[in-house]
């Protein structure tokens, strides 16, 4: 009798979930949406540990030309969004609506989901009110004397190893940017830009390599004090890395590009260039070409390649789609920023596509390396400098 009750559940358990598979399935084909075909198990997560996310959301705008596409984040539907309007209505316009991101680092991990890049509503206004005053255009000037001495410290040690083979420019600098911004945030001495040491490198070292086990534990601090801790966490990880890796797809296209290298050159040593030996930062934000290079590195290398936002409630995307409460909305930003026909020629580096007299040919919403709307990245301007 026992046995009959186990195979009865189990049979009773298979045919429910053969039911609920092809409910799965059925969802965005019963809304008229195109859209990949799920894998049993990991929905359209098949390509992970294959493919980087950002060249998949290349090639589904590539492949898939629509406004819009369902795929499955394992059993949960979610939208990718190939439109600059729709991603407009979805970032500024309808803003109450996505105030809350999908990207989440779960309940086991309080600091990683309380930094202002994860947290939700009401603690990600709450955060964003009391951040917004340290990134100001006077706090920012304030740190010429830190730009000053870390890039010496940096032109330094590329002169020390200039002699090896090979320089692992994506190590000098993250060690730069880790002693900016340990200093600029933390008041943390460090002198990993000369010696590729110091106690804030160590952390970020830490930040660089996988480990099963972070995310894994429970911590027993305060409320109030994993807030605090979140954002420095947030503060570190978000700017280091993604500044180094900037910084480093700058040189090795510059490289490549000795023409554009040289007219960056000219520009800085004409506008910027004083005889001090010093770039002062206001000017260096008004030298034209510099900023077109900047822009055309984040263009090509966006350091994040989509934006994930949550809806709160029913959405009419337009006249043929409502999406329910709850389903995760991606703005495909590194597909559209490859686009031949918003970004002409989109594998070559060109940065005189961001030149003043060029500005009305970039539509609105096709390109955004920090986002866009109320949630874009507070961090922006720091992260420019």
């Amino acid at each position: 009798m026992f046995w009959i009750l186990i195979n009865c559940f189990g049979i009773s358990v298979c045919i429910w979930v053969y039911y609920k598979w092809t409910r799965v399935k059925r969802y965005w084909a019963e809304k008229g949406v195109p859209h990949l075909t799920p894998h049993p198990i990991l929905g359209s997560l098949s390509f992970l540990q294959r493919e980087n996310p950002g060249v998949w959301m290349r090639k589904i705008y590539e492949n898939h030309k629509h406004p819009y596409l369902g795929v499955w984040w394992f059993w949960r539907p979610a939208l990718i969004v190939n439109s600059p309007d729709i991603a407009r209505n979805v970032l500024v316009k309808d803003f109450p609506v996505f105030r809350d991101r999908f990207l989440s680092s779960g309940k086991t991990d309080p600091i990683g989901g309380l930094n202002l890049f994860t947290t939700n509503d009401p603690l990600w206004s709450w955060i964003r009110r009391r951040l917004a005053p340290i990134f100001t255009a006077s706090k920012l000037r304030a740190l010429q004397n830190l730009f000053d001495t870390k890039s010496k410290e940096l032109i330094q040690r590329i002169n020390n190893e200039k002699d090896k083979t090979k320089i692992n420019l994506k190590i000098v600098f993250t060690d730069f940017t880790t002693d900016i911004i340990g200093i600029a945030s933390f008041g943390i001495a460090s002198d990993s830009t000369l010696t590729g040491e110091g106690p804030m490198r160590t952390v970020t070292h830490g930040f660089m390599n996988f480990d099963l086990y972070r995310g894994l534990c429970w911590s027993n601090i305060e409320v109030s004090e994993d807030v605090i801790v979140a954002q420095a966490a947030a503060f570190v990880l978000g700017g280091f890395d993604t500044s180094g890796s900037s910084l480093t797809m700058a040189i090795y296209e510059l490289a490549f590009h000795p023409q554009i290298q040289d007219k960056l050159y000219k520009e800085i040593k004409q506008e910027v260039d004083d005889g001090t030996g010093i770039l002062n930062v206001t000017k260096l934000a008004e030298a034209t070409y510099l900023n077109c290079v900047i822009k055309e590195t984040l263009r090509k290398f966006s350091p994040m390649g989509w934006l994930d936002r949550v809806a709160l409630n029913d959405y009419r995307v337009d006249e043929n789609l409502i999406i329910s409460a709850g389903t995760p909305v991606y703005i495909n930003a590194i597909g559209m920023q490859y686009d031949p026909e918003l970004f002409p020629e989109p594998e070559r580096f060109i940065p005189e596509r961001f030149l003043p007299e060029n500005k009305m040919d970039i539509k609105s919403f096709t390109y955004m390396p920090f986002g866009d709307g109320p949630r874009n990245c507070i961090g922006q301007r720091f992260a420019v400098l």
